[in-house]
C-alpha cells in the first residue's frame, strides 16, 4: 500500500469515526443506528467506487462528446480527442494565423504540409527564390517550399513560429504531420479516437 493510499484509507476511517460518533451521540435505538449505520456504509461505497472510476467515467464522458460531435475536435482539461472519419482517417480542425483548416493527420509526414491555396488562405508567404524540399507522398516524390506559420493552434495545443512545407502538387489533403505530434506529451489510438496530450 502506498503512502497515498493509506492517506486515504486513515481519511476514510475518521470520516467513519465521526459518522459513528453522531449515531452514538444521538442515543438512538440499536435496530434504528443500524440502519443508519448502513445507510452510511453504503454512500459511503459509492462515493468510493465512484472516486475510483473517476478517470474511466472523464474518458467515457470524452467519448460520448466525440460520438455527439461528429466532427472537429473535442477539448476536456487541455486534452484533445478527434473521431476517425468514414475513410479510416483523423481529421483535426487546426487555426493557422487565425483562419479555421481542417487536416488530415499523417504520422508518415515529417513536416505538416499544406497546399498553397491553404497557404494564401492563411497568408503564409513562401519564398519560392530558396530551394525547394523534395518530398515523399502516397503519389511520389514533389517539391514542397519551407515556410513558417506565424500562429498555429489545435484546441488550444498552441506552437508559434510553426514550420509548414508548402506544395503545389498536395490538392486538397493538407496534413498535420509528425513535427507537430512530437511536440506532444503523448498521443494515442484508442479504437475510433486519438487523444491527443500537450
Amino acid at each position: 500500500m502506498s503512502g497515498d493510499q493509506t492517506s486515504q484509507l486513515i481519511y476514510a476511517l475518521l470520516i467513519l469515526m465521526l459518522v459513528a460518533s453522531a449515531l452514538f451521540a444521538r442515543r438512538l435505538p440499536m435496530r434504528q443506528m443500524a440502519k443508519y449505520a448502513l445507510i452510511w456504509a453504503a454512500l459511503f461505497a459509492i462515493g468510493f467506487v465512484l472516486f475510483s472510476f473517476r478517470g474511466a467515467f472523464k474518458a467515457g464522458w470524452t467519448a460520448v462528446r466525440a460520438e455527439l460531435t461528429p466532427w472537429g475536435n473535442v477539448q476536456s482539461n487541455g486534452t484533445v480527442t478527434l473521431k476517425r472519419d468514414e475513410g479510416g482517417h483523423f481529421s483535426a480542425s487546426v487555426e493557422m494565423n487565425g483562419v479555421e483548416v481542417s487536416m488530415l493527420v499523417d504520422s508518415g509526414a515529417t513536416v505538416t504540409s499544406i497546399s498553397a491555396d491553404t497557404a494564401r488562405k492563411t497568408g503564409i508567404t513562401v519564398d519560392r527564390s530558396a530551394f525547394p524540399v523534395v518530398v515523399q507522398t502516397a503519389n511520389g516524390t514533389s517539391q514542397a517550399w519551407r515556410a513558417t506559420a506565424d500562429t498555429f493552434s489545435v484546441s488550444g495545443i498552441e506552437r508559434p513560429d510553426f514550420a509548414v512545407h508548402v506544395s503545389d502538387t498536395l490538392g486538397d489533403a493538407d496534413l498535420l504531420g509528425m513535427n507537430f505530434l512530437s511536440t506532444l506529451k503523448s498521443w494515442r489510438v484508442e479504437g475510433e479516437t486519438m487523444i491527443l496530450e500537450p
